[in-house]
């Protein structure tokens, strides 16, 4: 995936993930996001990896997780990875975070 922007805050990459067009605008008034958008050189491929990864886990919450974290999706991949390898089990890791989802923790 080849992700360029054309502006500091252009969200648009996120639309070849999986979010809609007011999902990546919302994205673009996120002032964590902006920020680390500014700050970090790699940013956007960092977003796009750590979520390819949690689709790969079959985590349909993925934007819901980047909405109420964003800056843990700003992450090294490996240390993300290793992050949610924790649980050891992906059943429950897919049970810890929809049960959280569910019950608004995120």
């Amino acid at each position: 995936m080849s992700i360029q922007a054309t502006d500091s805050f252009d969200c648009s990459f996120l639309l070849e993930l999986g979010f809609s067009e007011e999902e990546a605008k919302q994205a673009e008034l996120d002032l964590d996001i902006k920020i680390s958008l500014c700050i970090i050189p790699n940013a956007r491929e960092l977003i796009a990896k750590n979520i390819l990864f949690l689709k790969d886990l079959g985590i349909a919450e993925y934007k819901s997780l980047f909405f109420y974290f964003p800056t843990f999706f700003f992450l090294d991949s490996a240390y993300f990875q290793r992050t949610f390898f924790e649980y050891g089990d992906r059943h429950e890791l897919l049970s810890a975070v929809t049960k959280d989802l569910v019950m608004g923790k995120v």
